[in-house]
């Protein structure tokens, strides 16, 4: 479930009720001292999420930073209990980090996640702060 390149949507009749009101809106990753947006997701991945892989390339600079932070902002028409987010970062094909975040939703509501990590490609994963508003 939710390997590279699969995209997956439980069969769950309640759960597929939710994704169909769930959506992605917008992602970006900023310079974490300077608050610069470095990269964020284009106007054509709206609607695409749970249809196919998508890939971002970001910029060169990003990995001069001290710290970078990722926000994920979405919307829910169902109320979502224990919804986490996982997102995985991938570098020349490998995982270099992981982060899962404990978010939740109400219903009909806008919401976003956002948290920081160390600077590019350091190992081991760094531990990530994040909170879901």
């Amino acid at each position: 479930m939710g390997e590279r390149g699969e995209v997956y949507i439980s069969s769950n009749p309640e759960d597929a009720k939710v994704v169909q009101g769930f959506k992605l809106e917008h992602m970006n990753m900023r310079d974490a001292d300077s608050g610069q947006v470095l990269w964020e997701s284009p106007p054509d991945w709206e609607g695409k999420f749970f249809l196919q892989e998508l890939e971002a390339h970001v910029p060169r600079e990003i990995l001069a930073c001290k710290a970078i932070s990722r926000e994920v902002r979405f919307s829910s028409v169902e109320k979502m209990d224990d919804f986490k987010l996982l997102q995985k970062v991938y570098f020349q094909g490998s995982c270099f980090e992981e982060v899962s975040r404990d978010c939740w939703a109400w219903k009909s509501s806008h919401n976003s996640s956002s948290g920081f990590s160390s600077s590019a490609l350091s190992c081991p994963i760094p531990p990530t702060a994040g909170r879901a508003r």
